[in-house]
């Protein structure tokens, strides 16, 4: 979040993305909106999920295909 909205960041100045989940959720907090900060941190965990599903997963099998692990032979 910090990396998206920052109020009085430095000389009363904000740091401020236009568009930005993180963002919503933290001003939607801040203004105790917390049924829009849920949604969104509801929002913001099915794209993490679709995100691990779609892609992590195929970037681990193409890693153990590629590399082999060799703890079996420091473990004995």
């Amino acid at each position: 979040m910090i990396g998206e909205y920052w109020p009085s960041i430095a000389a009363g100045k904000n740091l401020t993305v236009s568009v930005g989940l993180m963002k919503v959720i933290d001003v939607a907090t801040s203004n105790g909106n917390i049924a829009l900060a849920a949604w969104a941190s509801l929002l913001f965990g099915m794209v993490v999920v679709a995100y691990s599903l779609l892609f992590t997963k195929r970037l681990l099998d193409l890693a153990r295909k590629k590399y082999v692990a060799e703890e079996g032979i420091y473990a004995a």
